[in-house]
């Protein structure tokens, strides 16, 4: 039977936390530098995808998943700004994988979480766009609601064309894009 996070989330092996994802090369784009921890086989993917729905709380796996990955790759920041979901999603959903998971991942690093974005109007869903579409979809759906003083660590769950990189980024001087999953295997 493979591991099971949701029998003991505060007590993740070094041989799980190795295996679970890898860490790809960075990706610079704009001036910016994304990084993006991928799931290593879709049975951690799936996790994922059941975490996100709201079916099993695994925030603390994934957060300790990702500091690994954040000490590998000697990534500094001094606050955690993540991609906001838009209020009437927040409405829908009972649940923002994205925050807290950035709560999570604060608890480990010690490392303030700021609400320093807003994403300021829906946005139709980026599944089956082209990369210039994906692009312009997202021209001026989020707002910076904060000046924010030191490196910010950007943190999303799904990448694909990295266009909500880009439109958050530009928000804040060197940005670094942290996203757990891929949406390209």
């Amino acid at each position: 039977m493979p591991y099971d996070p949701r029998e003991n989330v505060n007590e993740i092996s070094e041989e799980i936390l190795e295996r679970a994802v890898r860490l790809a090369e960075p990706v610079h784009m704009a001036g910016f530098t994304a990084h993006v921890a991928v799931f290593a086989d879709s049975y951690f993917s799936e996790l994922y995808a059941r975490y996100k729905s709201g079916k099993d709380r695994l925030d603390p796996f994934f957060a300790a998943l990702l500091e690994e990955k954040i000490r590998q790759a000697g990534l500094a920041f001094d606050v955690i700004v993540p991609i906001p979901i838009h209020a009437r999603e927040k409405r829908e959903r009972t649940f923002d994988a994205v925050h807290e998971l950035a709560a999570r991942l604060s608890e480990r690093t010690g490392v303030p979480v700021v609400e320093a974005l807003k994403k300021t109007r829906l946005v139709p869903l980026q599944r089956g766009l082209s990369h210039a579409e994906r692009k312009i979809n997202l021209v001026g759906a989020f707002q910076k609601t904060m000046d924010v003083e030191g490196r910010v660590l950007l943190l999303d769950d799904y990448v694909t064309t990295g266009s909500t990189f880009l439109e958050t980024g530009r928000f804040f001087e060197d940005p670094v894009y942290l996203a757990l999953a891929t949406t390209h295997h």
